[in-house]
């Protein structure tokens, strides 16, 4: 057969926030692994697609031993799920070649538990940042939460940094920020 070769395509999965997949565990390479589930965390534009990969979240029978941040899931059917089932906050990244297929989805209650947990675990700015755009750095050093901000005696800022722990003075004037800076 004579002519030019076709182009091909890489088929590429990509998946969305809060499904529920089924990878290989353990993730290391070990001789056997079994099928478990995990929860897709993080987000297709932003990361899933560029990357080829997802942040993902175990999924574990309820009666395993506890682990902080724990999230009993409700809507067992929707996640695709046979038995009682948490998510567990061990999170790693995978490959999407090595997802070996979608379960479900978690239902909207479950995915409210699951993002409060995750803005526990990553600090609860995560969830404000995510509210705003994205104007800079700079900008974003001097702007804080209302709950995390009052005024001083003197009309200065104080600002509540880290969220639990004590205020620190910030000076209008100089636009200085606190001692412990926020992480963006």
């Amino acid at each position: 057969m004579s002519g030019t070769a076709l182009p091909t395509r890489k088929l590429t999965l990509v998946f969305e926030r809060y499904s529920v997949v089924r990878v290989p565990f353990p993730l290391t390479d070990r001789d056997t692994s079994k099928n478990r589930p995990a929860v897709v965390l993080s987000d297709p534009a932003a990361f899933n697609t560029p990357a080829g990969h997802s942040v993902m979240a175990m999924i574990t029978s309820e009666a395993n031993t506890p682990w902080p941040l724990d999230c009993t899931l409700s809507d067992l059917s929707a996640a695709g799920l046979p038995a009682a089932s948490k998510v567990c906050f061990k999170l790693f990244t995978l490959d999407h070649r090595l997802v070996r297929g979608e379960l479900g989805k978690l239902a909207d209650n479950d995915v409210s538990a699951v993002r409060a947990a995750l803005a526990s675990l990553l600090g609860a700015w995560q969830e404000w940042l995510d509210s705003k755009p994205a104007t800079g750095l700079s900008s974003r050093l001097l702007t804080f939460p209302a709950q995390f901000k009052t005024t001083g005696a003197s009309g200065s800022s104080l600002v509540r940094w880290p969220p639990q722990g004590k205020w620190h003075r910030r000076h209008a004037a100089t636009a200085s920020t606190p001692a412990m800076a926020p992480p963006w």
